[in-house]
């Protein structure tokens, strides 16, 4: 090994093997990065159902079969359950070989956003059994498991879907707690006045095996418009077939395309079964090209509409908005003395109701002025900031000047506001400026001197500023 000085600074030389073998280990390092991933938790609408053929799946087939996509990445290792029993607001329900069912997907390998995959469910057709059964997927990424032995068993006449479950929800965690992500229902049952968003307005004392209420948590249409990002679809009123396939746009911000799949107009529904197996080339087949077929953007990582801090008796409170986020893993409020140097407060994550989020601040505030900053970050570690503001302490006293009223010379007092350039200036009673001074700061509490002398009797208004501090006083020239 080799030390070579060049420009002013020291370089290694490193042999070829040596360096060839440095390189391998990175390679190795990386990829166990990748391979010790976490599982992804994923968010409500971090997939979306865009083909459903629930009336026995293409002509030719005993199988019922959807297609969904993915709006968010997915890490291997996720565990995604998908179902289309359905959902009283409390738990699901089915009964025993009534032929409805559950199934567990394991996520192989790393799943891009946009990628698209159909699944196909096969019921027994044999009495009280659950020989032939099956569930398979295209293209395959990982394992399928059912969940339980009563899953698409013992079903006599075809429809995995439309025989009893007339719906597809997909969930994670456990049947007690589930974690919904989304939901499509296309049960046209009239026994049940639909609400939520045309999901039927059922109960545990009134459920059918074509019904189910609206999972918890999801995000209703009701008049599939477009006008809301929504997670759960109620194709039940004004549509006469079991077979939906989705041909709108296909990129977009996540939350463009889900109000997308929430429009009645994007969706096909006469002449199915539809052709909805991703990377199809047949023709009037709905998700051709290569995959991820669906091309995501992202405003990273998230929108921020309004951010201001306030000093309130004892604490500064911090309140902000947001918009357009997903994705999104949470913010990290910081907080400075100077306006430079910046440590974090605290971690507040997302999900508030209508993106409002409110921190309060009870920090210890000696200094005349606190600093403020969100780092925001996303799922993928991606971050930005906003912009910085800054709160002055209610507690110490701000401008000040001496003595007043004044007839020659006033000193004046300057509470602490970062480096910058300090404008004071003098207006009289009826706006008009007369007196201008500048100062370059480097920090901490300002004490500088004006002369008034030349002013007439009379008031006058002292005002501050520098950078976002801004502040004015009152004075009497003698």
């Amino acid at each position: 090994m080799n030390h070579v000085y060049m420009r002013g600074r020291w370089s290694i030389s490193i042999p070829v093997r040596v360096s060839s073998l440095i390189f391998i280990q990175c390679l190795l390092f990386v990829n166990t990065g990748l391979l010790n991933a976490q599982p992804t938790v994923l968010l409500k609408g971090g997939i979306a159902v865009v083909g459903y053929n629930g009336g026995n799946g293409p002509a030719t087939s005993t199988s019922d079969e959807f297609t969904i996509m993915a709006l968010q990445d997915i890490n291997a290792g996720t565990e995604i359950k998908i179902t289309d029993r359905g959902w009283d607001g409390v738990a699901f329900f089915s009964a025993t070989f009534t032929g409805d069912g559950a199934f567990i997907w394991t996520v192989g390998s790393f799943i891009t956003r946009g990628t698209v995959f159909k699944f196909s469910v096969t019921p027994s057709n044999v009495a009280s059994s659950t020989v032939g059964r099956a569930v398979n997927m295209v293209p395959v990424n990982g394992t399928l498991s059912f969940l339980d032995a009563t899953s698409w068993a013992g079903v006599a006449t075809l429809g995995a879907f439309t025989t009893v479950g007339d719906q597809v929800i997909i969930y994670q965690g456990p049947e007690s707690t589930p974690s919904f992500i989304f939901g499509i229902n296309t049960s046209n049952n009239p026994t049940f006045t639909p609400a939520n968003g045309q999901w039927q307005n059922v109960t545990s004392a009134n459920i059918t095996a074509l019904t189910s209420a609206l999972p918890t948590g999801l995000v209703n249409n009701a008049a599939l418009d477009g006008t809301v990002a929504a997670t759960a679809l109620g194709f039940t009123l004004g549509f006469t077939s079991a077979n939906l396939a989705y041909k709108g746009p296909k990129s977009g911000t996540p939350d463009f395309l889900l109000k997308q799949i929430a429009t009645r107009a994007n969706w096909d529904q006469v002449g199915g079964p539809f052709d909805i197996t991703p990377g199809s080339v047949a023709a009037g087949a709905y998700f051709t090209g290569g995959q991820p077929i669906f091309l995501l953007s992202f405003a990273l990582p998230v929108t921020l509409v309004s951010f201001t801090a306030e000093s309130r008796g004892d604490i500064n409170q911090l309140i902000w908005k947001t918009a357009d986020e997903f994705a999104f893993r949470h913010f990290e409020v910081e907080r400075s003395t100077d306006g430079r140097i910046f440590s974090l407060l605290s971690i507040v994550s997302s999900g508030t109701l209508n993106g409002h989020y409110r921190y309060d601040d009870p920090s210890d505030r000696t200094s005349n002025a606190s600093y403020y900053r969100l780092k925001m970050v996303d799922n993928d570690g991606r971050y930005k900031y906003s912009q910085v503001v800054m709160v002055r302490n209610a507690l110490i006293a701000a401008l000040k000047l001496f003595p007043n009223p004044v007839s020659s010379v006033m000193q004046i007092t300057v509470p602490e506001a970062g480096e910058g350039t300090l404008a004071l200036q003098v207006f009289d009673a009826q706006g008009r400026l007369l007196i201008t001074r500048t100062y370059e700061r480097t920090g901490g509490v300002m004490a500088v001197t004006l002369d008034v002398s030349a002013l007439p009797r009379g008031k006058y208004f002292l005002k501050a500023e520098q950078g976002s501090y801004k502040d004015k006083t009152v004075f009497l020239k003698e």
